[in-house]
Order: C-alpha cells, then structure tokens, then sequence
C-alpha cells in the first residue's frame, strides 16, 4: 500500500515573478510562499496585480543555536508512474530516514528529520531523475515529487530556491576546467550576474520574504567563487601545482570569507574549507585530499570563523557531529574530532556522546567486514569466486567501492604507483551498492588498476550493517592470509606503503 506524508502548505495559487521560465525544465514549482497573516492583504492582488507586502522580518532561525535546533522535515515522494532508486549524499540525511529502503515504488514516500540551527544544502542521487541539489531551512518542512519526468516542488516558500539550485553547480561540458582565468569569468560572470537579476526581481515584486530573498544572494555570490576554487582544485590534482588566483578573485574571495553576515548561508562553508585547502603549504603536502581539507576545515572554524566566541562553538559542534556520521570519524579523522571536542563547554557534550553511541549502535550490528571476503560474490563472467581465495602466498589490496564515486576514482594514480612499488601485490575491486548492469557499463567505459572485479550484491544499507559507511574503503590481507588492517589508509596515504614495505 503506498505509504504517504502530508505537509500542512500554506500558499496562493502562482509561481514568483520571473521563476517559471527558467524552473520548469529541471524542477518546478506549484505555489509561492505568502504567510497566513498576510493572506487578506493578497487577495486584492490576485485582481488587481501585484503588491509589496509589509516590512521584512529577520529569518527564522535568526536566534538558534546548535543546542536548541529545529526538528526539519524533508519528504522525497515518487509521483511517477515507475520505481526510482535514490542514495543520498549527506551520511546524516542517510542515517536519519524512516522509510529503510533504496528504492521508492510509485506513490511511495520516503521521509527524513533533521535537527537545524543553520541553512543546510544536500544532494539526492537518483535513477531516473539524476542529482537533486536540496536546501533545507530550519524548522521550516519541504516536500518534493517525481512525476516522472520533472522534480515538482511541492512546498511554497523554497520555490525561489529552485532557481538556484538547479543551475549551482553549473559545471559542465563547458566548465572551462583548463582555460585561463578569463575564460573561466567569460563563463562564470554572465552566469552570476543572471541569477543576481532574478534575485532583484523577487525583491522588487515584493512577494517573497526579505530574508529569502537576501539568502539567495548571498548563495549566488558564495556559490560562484566556490566554483571557482573547485576549479582550481582539479588544475592542482592535474597538474601538482598551486594555480594562483588574479588579485580581484582573491581580494574578492578573501572579503566573501572575512564578511560575518554570510557565515550562515550553507555555501560560506564550501567556499572557505576550498580556499583554504588551497593556500601553500596545505594543499603542497598533497596525499589525503579529502584528510588535508578536513583538517583546513577545523582550523578556519577555530582561528578564522568571524564570529563570536558562543557561535563559535555551534560550528565546531555541527563539526563533530559531521565527523560522526563520516566513517572517517574512527580513523583519520579521530584526532580533528578530539581537538574539536577539547574546546567546546561542557554542554555540548552529551548530546554528541548519544550521537557517537547511536551511531556506533548502527555500525556494530554485525560481525564486520572482513567477514564478506569469505563469502561468494559474482566475477565479470558471472561466476561465483570468493574473494580470499583468488590469490594465496601474496599481499592483496581489497577495495570497496561503486560507479559514480569520485573520490574512488582520484585513488586510481596512487594505485598504480603502488603497484608498480610492490610487484607481488594483488588489487581486487569490490562493487556495491550499485545495480550489476551499471557495474559492467562502467568498467566497459572505464580503465581501472584492478587485478580482478567484483561485484557483492548489497544495498547501501546492507553494507552500512556491515561497517562500510564511506568509500572508498581499502582492507589488506598479507601473504599469510591474515589481515593486516581492515580500515586501512588510502593508497594516497604513504602509511599505506609504510605497511606494505614490511611484508615479506
């Protein structure tokens, strides 16, 4: 029976001035925000046209902090005639859900709570429909439906923010990711410059709450120069090298992070944990990119943040907790939580203890692992191989990964270099958390450094049951057969080789 959510809307009938044009090829929206209170004073308009409505209020979550956050709801519901399948990117959206499953059948809802003190912006993979990139406000619900064909926004007020959110990111096929910098502003500016247009008409027309429309901006602006320094990272991964930014970028950038009115709008974060990774000698020490941003990350929040010393704090709570949800969090990571943990009050404290505990609860529900190497899974050819019996008497590298996972991908040069640093040593890819025929399509389009492929039949689910909660995850068995570490470092950690130069 399909499951179903009802969201409590309040709307009048329209879109917001200047929206529909640009929304309906990718999302669209059914109703514009207007406050109950205010509804008598539109009524006139729906005959007459358009009209301001009173002076603005300050958002929301103007007074909120980390420790009396908002309860927010999300609904994801398929309107469409066909099952979808969806995965999300945000491991605490991921583990928040009430509806167990990866897949929703026509009519179906699948439903998520999130405790917010700030704007928060996440991505929902899904087949069909590709990426929905998602705002949420605090103690403020939204709904959205696949009808099929098109993401239709079913909540009111976060209309506006469809325009943004399908058209950042804009990186593309045209994306000038080895261009000059003027090509880069040749493709950037007239973009930026549309959206601030659209931002000007909503608050012209009067009809969307100032707040909104502010928070739109300064999305717009953030958004872009965080584009821009995403750039400049793939030109370091490429070319090994620190590009450097033209005066006006940077002066331009370094006055977007030093302004505290906009250290509440979700891309500030994206914009500074970039920038910062790439100021020498961080980004230099190459390796862990994902480590080396992580650590950025916190040291902005502690030395940077242009904030007050309480706020302060709510950052370096929602830190934590992030590293929670991140399986990195008990590896890597453990030290960046414990600093963070050693400069919060004590109040912080025993909420992100039960967030530890639950989460730990989640990821000791079975044996481990390493138990799954012994267990038979399906080869290129359709055979069934346990994995541990591939190869007996050398070192062998098992990786858990899936199509589609980028930072698996920016693995492959460090896997090669460390085959060819160590001959005798055998690398084995384990797919999950994919449907098998997008496995094959993938590694027919695709060269990886595997010796073998293998594909494991488990949802997203499944593996977190089993431990695995990121990829992607890397577990070393040495010639014995014994294993040498079951959450190992990446083959971009030269802890790895360190390990490696060790076995006989």
């Amino acid at each position: 029976m399909p499951q179903t959510y009802e969201v409590r809307s309040r709307c009048a009938a329209g879109t917001p001035p200047g929206t529909s044009a640009k929304m309906t090829t990718a999302f669209i929206c059914t109703h514009m925000y207007v406050p109950p209170f205010r509804l008598f004073i539109l009524l006139p308009c729906v005959f007459l046209g358009t009209c301001a409505l009173p002076s603005p209020s300050p958002p929301p979550w103007s007074d909120l902090a980390f420790d009396d956050r908002l309860l927010t709801r999300l609904i994801v519901r398929n309107a469409g005639p066909e099952t979808i399948d969806y995965e999300w990117a945000s491991r605490a959206l991921e583990m928040s859900r009430e509806l167990r499953s990866d897949s929703l059948a026509p009519g179906d809802s699948v439903v998520l709570f999130l405790p917010l003190f700030q704007p928060v912006r996440t991505y929902l993979f899904t087949a069909p429909g590709g990426r929905a990139n998602l705002h949420l406000l605090p103690g403020i619900h939204r709904r959205v439906s696949w009808d099929g064909q098109h993401w239709r926004e079913d909540s009111p007020l976060y209309c506006p923010l469809r325009r943004l959110e399908t058209e950042l990111p804009m990186q593309g096929p045209e994306t000038p990711y080895t261009g000059s910098w003027e090509e880069v502003m040749a493709y950037y500016g007239p973009r930026e410059k549309e959206l601030l247009e659209f931002a000007d008409s909503l608050r012209r027309a009067g009809t969307t709450q100032e707040w909104l429309t502010d928070l739109l901006e300064q999305q717009i602006r953030l958004g872009v120069a965080a584009e821009i320094e995403t750039i400049r990272g793939y030109q370091l991964m490429r070319e090994g090298t620190i590009p450097a930014l033209p005066d006006t970028l940077e002066e331009r950038i370094n006055r977007l992070l030093a302004n505290s009115a906009l250290v509440e709008a979700p891309a500030y974060h994206h914009l500074q944990l970039r920038h910062h990774f790439l100021q020498p000698p961080q980004a230099a020490n190459g390796g862990d990119l994902v480590g080396a941003m992580e650590r950025n990350q916190l040291e902005a929040i502690i030395r940077e943040l242009p904030v007050t010393e309480e706020r302060r704090h709510d950052f370096l709570a929602r830190f934590v907790e992030r590293g929670y949800h991140d399986a990195r969090a008990y590896g890597t990571k453990s030290a960046l939580i414990d600093k963070a943990l050693s400069l919060l009050p004590p109040a912080y404290l025993n909420y992100l203890t039960g967030v530890k505990d639950s989460i730990d609860g989640v990821r000791s529900v079975n044996q481990g692992l390493v138990e799954i190497l012994d267990a038979p899974l399906v080869d290129r050819a359709g055979r069934q191989v346990i994995p541990r019996s591939i190869y007996s008497g050398r070192p062998v590298l098992y990786k858990f990964w899936f199509p589609g996972c980028i930072p698996c991908r920016r693995q492959y040069p460090f896997e090669r270099r460390l085959r060819e640093e160590f001959p005798r040593l055998r690398l084995v890819y384990l797919a999950y958390a994919t449907p098998e025929e997008r496995w094959h399509a993938y590694l027919d389009r695709h060269a990886t450094p595997a010796d073998r492929q293998l594909y494991w039949d488990v949802t997203a689910e499944g593996a977190v049951a089993r431990g695995l909660n990121s990829s992607p995850r890397y577990v070393l068995f040495g010639t014995s057969g014994a294993v040498i570490c079951a959450r190992c470092p990446p083959p971009s950690d030269p802890a790895l080789s360190a390990a490696l130069s060790t076995l006989d």
